[in-house]
């Protein structure tokens, strides 16, 4: 008897310790989902865990209908999940499934773009100069009272997304953890600008796509949203229904070592081959340092630093 019973209990111990540590320890969203990429017909969903996790994001047209499963493949803390196949100008609903979390409710939901160059109500958000505090958070309430149960299609960023070393650690503390706090990050389509602040403590490698900023964003560098391809994700372009979207890098030198403001340089050039492709109704360029300011930069002074 005392024999069998401690076959029996080295039994259950080597099963124990054979198991996957990732499949018992909790999985929890360290980082709310944020919407990459979205266009007619698809979106990039990401979000982070703190260990690694095989996740799956349910998505349907009302709440009560997730009937599409869409699984990651491989073990990750940072996870990109696409979700194409999608109908144009349609609003998805989805939740994010760990083994050990649900997240998601009525509130977690996108509208994909309209169709190229149709008109229709378009509404975006745009911040910039970020700096961590209670002026950032009384800007974001403040927002959030003024369009109360109405969608905001697109957040713009212009730069200066952080201002405490443009870590992980600092995106993470003060820009994800502040607006996933609200509806911006998980309903509306997300394009950032990059500002000089992004680059503290990397300005030496301000071309590196390994840095935090580059890391945390993904945007688009092949024209998968129309436009004309940039190879860069510190300036790109997108279409938004009749709108064409630009967004430039004000800063940062480029492969070539030069400034956007330098004289003829890559960012440049690219930028009049995509103005010149570009035939929708309006056009919108957004980039960090204002060419027009008052206040603390003013324009108008002999020699604005801005």
């Amino acid at each position: 008897m005392k024999n069998t019973f401690y076959t029996f209990y080295l039994s259950i111990l080597v099963g124990f310790l054979c198991f996957p540590f990732h499949a018992i320890k909790a999985q929890k969203i360290t980082r709310g989902p944020y919407l990459q990429l979205l266009s007619t017909n698809s979106t990039i969903i990401r979000f982070r865990t703190d260990v690694d996790s095989k996740p799956s994001v349910l998505i349907g047209k009302t709440p009560s209908s997730l009937s599409r499963t869409i699984r990651q493949a491989t073990l990750s803390k940072e996870h990109e999940l696409k979700i194409d196949s999608l109908s144009s100008n349609t609003r998805y609903y989805y939740k994010i499934v760990t083994p050990t979390q649900t997240l998601g409710d009525s509130t977690y939901f996108f509208q994909t773009a309209p169709a190229k160059g149709e008109k229709s109500k378009v509404s975006f958000w745009s911040t910039g100069d970020m700096y961590p505090g209670q002026a950032q958070l009384d800007a974001y309430e403040g927002f959030k009272k003024f369009i109360g149960n109405k969608y905001t299609n697109l957040y713009i960023t212009v730069g200066d997304n952080v201002y405490k070393g443009a870590t992980d650690d600092d995106f993470q503390t003060n820009f994800f953890e502040v607006y996933q706090n609200g509806p911006i990050l998980k309903q509306s389509g997300m394009f950032p600008a990059v500002g000089n602040h992004d680059y503290d403590l990397t300005s030496n490698r301000q071309d590196d796509p390994s840095i935090a900023y580059f890391q945390n964003f993904t945007l688009p560098t092949k024209a998968e949203l129309n436009g004309v391809p940039s190879g860069s994700e510190a300036y790109y372009s997108f279409d938004y229904g009749n709108i064409h979207f630009i967004c430039l890098d004000s800063h940062a030198w480029g492969k070539d070592n030069i400034r956007l403001y330098d004289g003829p340089s890559e960012q440049l050039t690219w930028l009049v081959k995509d103005l010149k492709a570009n035939k929708q109704d309006w056009t919108v360029v957004y980039f960090h340092h204002a060419p027009y300011t008052k206040g603390s930069y003013d324009s108008d002074a002999k020699n604005p630093d801005i």
